[in-house]
């Protein structure tokens, strides 16, 4: 066998069993018949190899015979070979996919090193690694969610306060249209049941660029009149305020 034609050293064996059937022949067509395979593994193996299809070689380089003296180191050496390739292309993909915080893609590459080499230790640090990284990741996400949503939450109660406001002082303008109506509005805001109290609008006024109503608020006693207070009335929203004479600031109420 010495120029590899199995074939042949087959059929020349079966006929010698012809007319000698021993042991030493049969095992020799059992050698020859597994030689033959094993050479056949091996070149399908390297035909794999080279289309760099690294698991299906090292499948077939692992059914290479030890009694194929020519082809099982080579075999050996190969599967290696495959092995580191297969794990650094796998590697590299993962970390690449991780860099991206695309975790689930990255475990898929270094669950396939894995599945080929259980015990490599630097896909088992990475996927370790890449778990803690995903849930830190997640947790982050969650809490700028939770911020988020809290921000939108803040933001809708001041829109919505804001729209009250607008609605309150359209209101207010809309009541604050005649001069009776700012009577009314200082009167409320007094809150007296006194019948003698009584709030008069004295005319109007504008300070700094603002229109007023000068309501004039006293008490009628027997013979005359006692003054309360004065208050000014903003025709824009309402808004009262009571006017200090011997400062003559005009003071929120």
């Amino acid at each position: 066998m010495e120029i590899e034609n199995y074939d042949k050293a087959i059929e020349n064996y079966e006929k010698t069993l012809d007319y000698k059937n021993n042991k030493d022949v049969l095992d020799k067509i059992n050698l020859a018949k597994e030689i033959k395979e094993s050479k056949a593994n091996y070149e399908k193996a390297m035909e794999s190899y080279n289309k760099k299809d690294y698991v299906g070689a090292l499948e077939l380089f692992k059914k290479v015979s030890k009694r194929d003296n020519k082809r099982f180191n080579l075999a050996q050496d190969k599967i290696k070979e495959c092995i580191k390739i297969y794990v650094n292309e796998n590697l590299d993909k993962a970390k690449a996919l991780a860099k991206d915080k695309k975790y689930k893609e990255a475990y898929a590459y270094l669950d396939k090193v894995l599945s080929i080499d259980k015990e490599n230790i630097v896909a088992k640090n990475l996927k370790d690694q890449y778990i803690k990284e995903e849930k830190e990741l997640q947790e982050e996400i969650k809490k700028a969610g939770e911020e988020e949503k809290k921000v939108e939450e803040e933001q809708k109660k001041q829109a919505e306060e804001e729209n009250k406001i607008k609605e309150e002082n359209k209101n207010l303008q809309a009541q604050v249209i005649t001069k009776k109506k700012a009577e009314e509005i200082v009167k409320n805001k007094i809150g007296t049941s006194n019948n003698n109290m009584k709030t008069i609008c004295e005319g109007e006024e504008v300070r700094q660029g603002v229109s007023y109503y000068l309501v004039h608020v006293y008490e009628v006693v027997e013979n005359h009149t006692a003054t309360i207070g004065w208050y000014y009335v903003r025709k824009d929203n309402g808004q009262v305020f009571l006017w200090d004479l011997a400062s003559d600031i005009l003071k929120p109420i």
